[in-house]
C-alpha cells in the first residue's frame, strides 16, 4: 500500500524527488527540502543545480543524457554532493529514479528516491 511505501521510506530517512525534463523543473520532497534549506518543492533546474558543486555539473548531465537517449538505459544511478543553502554543509548523497516516457514514447520525468551516504 502507499502508506506501508510512506512509513518505509521514512524509516530509511530517504527522500524523493522527481525531474520534469519537458518542463526542466526539480520537485523534491520535504525531507529533501530540508537537506538543501529550500522552501519550494517545485525548482527550476538551473536553481537546482546551483546546490551542486559546479565540478559535479558535467558529470550529472552526462550520465542524465545516457539515461534518456535513444537505446539508454532508463535507470538513474548517481552519487555526488549537495550544497545547504544556508549552512553551506555538503552532504554526499546517492539518488536514483527511473525514466517515465510519454505518450509520444518520449523522456517526461524522472521519478526516484536519494539517501544520505555518511562518510
Amino acid at each position: 500500500t502507499e502508506a506501508a511505501l510512506r512509513e518505509a521510506i521514512e524509516l530509511a530517512e530517504l527522500a524523493t524527488w522527481e525531474l520534469d525534463i519537458q518542463g526542466g523543473v526539480m520537485k523534491y520532497s520535504p525531507r529533501f527540502m530540508n537537506w538543501l534549506s529550500i522552501d519550494d518543492e517545485v525548482v527550476p533546474l538551473n536553481e537546482a543545480m546551483a546546490l551542486v558543486p559546479a565540478d559535479h555539473h558535467q558529470p550529472i548531465a552526462a550520465t542524465l543524457e545516457a539515461v534518456w537517449a535513444p537505446g539508454g538505459t532508463g535507470f538513474y544511478d548517481n552519487e555526488h554532493p549537495i550544497i545547504n543553502r544556508q549552512t553551506g554543509q555538503v552532504r554526499i548523497v546517492h539518488a536514483q529514479a527511473r525514466l517515465v516516457r510519454d505518450a509520444a514514447g518520449q523522456p517526461a520525468f524522472l521519478r526516484g528516491g536519494i539517501a544520505h551516504q555518511p562518510r
